[in-house]
C-alpha cells in the first residue's frame, strides 16, 4: 500500500488528468461554468456524506476546470465582458474549492495513516500464519516419515532377531502431538485449505433487482461475481414503461430518445424521483439534446435534485452501451461515481441500468475517437449496475420537447 502522502498525490494527479481527458477547448465556455456548479453540488454532498475521497477529486477539478481551461479559453475575454457575474461566481466557487481541497486533504491524510497501519498489521498477521502453515505442514511430513520408518522397523526379522511388542509404531499422542485431521493414500497428511472455509455473503442487490417486476420488460442483470462499492440507487419499476410511452412516437420512426434522470439522497441511497425529456434531435442509432440550457434551468429551479444520469432508447437494437453511449457515460460517471446510463428496448422488451467498470473509465477516459468506433470487450468496459434496485416508487416526467 502506498504512503498517505502519495495516495492523496496520486488522487490529484488523476483528477488534473480527468479534466484534461474530459473538456476540450472547442466547446462552448458556459458548458465549463455549469458543469462547474454541478461538481460544486457533488462536492458538498460529498462532504456531507463522509465520502472524503470523491469530494477532494472533484475540489481539484473545479480548480483545475477554471485555472488551466475557463481562463485559457478562447471565448474567455469575451464572455466576461458581457457575464461578469458568471465569472465571478465560478472564480469564487474555484477559490472556495481549493480551500476547501486543503481541509478535506488533512482529513485523508488522517484516513490513509489509519489505513496503512491497520494493512501493515494485516500483512504482519497474515505472514504469520502463513509461516505457521508452513511449519504445521512440515511437522507433518517429518512425523509421516518417522512413522513410516516405524512401521517398517517393526517389520524386520533378520538372522532370527524377533521385534519386541513393544516395537510396535508409537501413538502421535505418545510425543503430545495431535493426529493428523486427515491422511492421504500417499501417506502425506494434509491440512484443509483455509479457502474452502464458508464465507458469509451479503444480500445481493442484484437478486432484488431481478425478482423485482418491471412491467412489460426484462430487466438486464448484473453478473454473479458483480460487487458494488457505491450507494444503493432505487429505480422507479415504472421508469421504463412510462419512459416507452413518452417515446412511442419517435420508437414507431425508428428513432432514439433521451431523457435526464434526477434523484434524491435519502438514507444513504439516491432515489430516482424525475425524468426530464429537454428538447432533442435523435436518429435511429443517436440522441443529442438541443437546448442544454433547459436542463439547467430545471436543476437550478430544484436545487434538491441530483442529476443522476441518463435514458435512451435503443429502437433498433437490445439493451447495451455503444461507444457512443459509453463516452457519453463518462462524462457522467466521472462526475458522480452512481450516475447510471438506463437503455430501454422496446422491440426486445429489455431494460439495463448500465455504468462503466474500471477498465471501462480508463479507456474510455483515454480515448480519442469521435462517433461509433470499435473497442475491446474483454476486459469489458461496463455492467449492470451491482447498486440497483427496482421498486414501486412513484417518477414525475417533464417534457419540455413541445
Amino acid at each position: 500500500m502506498l504512503e498517505p502522502s502519495d495516495r492523496v498525490n496520486e488522487l490529484y494527479e488523476n483528477a488534473s488528468k480527468s479534466v484534461e481527458q474530459t473538456f476540450e477547448i472547442s466547446a462552448p465556455i458556459i458548458r465549463y461554468f455549469r458543469t462547474m456548479e454541478t461538481m460544486n453540488k457533488y462536492q458538498k454532498l460529498f462532504v456531507d456524506q463522509r465520502r472524503f475521497v470523491e469530494a477532494y477529486v472533484l475540489q481539484i477539478k473545479i480548480g483545475v476546470l477554471f485555472l488551466k481551461h475557463v481562463k485559457q479559453h478562447p471565448e474567455f475575454l469575451t464572455f466576461k465582458a458581457s457575464n461578469s457575474s458568471i465569472v465571478s461566481n465560478g472564480r469564487n466557487q474555484a477559490k472556495e474549492a481549493l480551500n476547501l481541497a486543503e481541509v478535506t486533504k488533512s482529513k485523508l491524510l488522517d484516513i490513509f495513516a489509519k489505513e496503512k497501519v491497520a494493512f501493515d498489521e494485516t500483512q504482519k498477521r497474515l505472514a504469520a500464519e502463513a509461516e505457521m502453515e508452513r511449519a504445521k505442514q512440515e511437522m507433518w511430513v517429518l512425523e509421516n516419515e518417522r512413522r513410516a520408518l516405524e512401521q517398517e522397523s517393526s517389520t524386520i526379522d533378520t538372522e532370527g532377531f524377533i521385534p519386541k511388542e513393544t516395537s510396535t509404531p508409537v501413538d502421535a499422542a505418545d510425543h503430545n502431538l495431535p493426529p493428523p485431521p486427515y491422511q492421504a493414500e500417499q501417506g502425506h497428511p494434509q491440512v484443509p485449505d483455509r479457502s474452502t472455509k464458508p464465507r458469509s455473503s451479503s444480500t445481493s442487490t442484484a437478486s432484488s433487482s431481478v425478482n423485482s417486476i418491471v412491467p412489460g420488460l426484462k430487466i438486464i442483470a448484473p453478473s454473479a461475481n458483480a460487487r458494488s462499492i457505491h450507494q444503493k440507487v432505487t429505480v422507479p419499476a415504472l421508469l421504463g414503461p412510462e419512459f416507452l410511452k413518452y417515446a412511442f412516437v419517435n420508437s414507431s420512426q425508428n428513432i432514439e430518445t433521451i431523457g435526464m434522470l434526477f434523484a434524491k439522497s435519502l438514507q444513504g441511497r439516491f432515489q430516482i424521483t424525475t425524468c426530464l425529456l429537454p428538447k432533442q434531435k435523435g436518429t435511429h442509432d443517436s440522441c443529442t439534446t438541443t437546448n442544454e440550457e433547459q436542463i439547467w434551468e430545471f436543476q437550478s429551479q430544484h436545487p434538491e435534485l441530483i442529476m443522476l444520469g441518463w435514458i435512451h432508447t435503443h429502437p433498433d437494437y437490445q439493451a447495451f452501451l455503444s461507444s457512443v453511449d459509453m463516452h457519453n457515460q463518462y462524462l457522467y460517471q466521472s462526475l458522480l461515481p452512481e450516475a447510471l446510463a438506463l437503455v430501454v428496448s422496446p422491440n426486445y422488451k429489455e431494460i439495463g441500468a448500465f455504468r462503466l467498470t474500471e477498465t471501462g473509465l480508463t479507456v474510455i477516459g483515454n480515448c480519442k475517437e469521435k462517433g461509433f468506433h470499435p473497442h475491446n470487450k474483454n476486459p469489458p468496459l461496463f455492467e449492470a449496475a451491482p447498486n440497483v434496485e427496482y421498486l414501486n416508487s412513484p417518477i414525475e416526467m417533464v417534457d419540455l420537447r413541445s
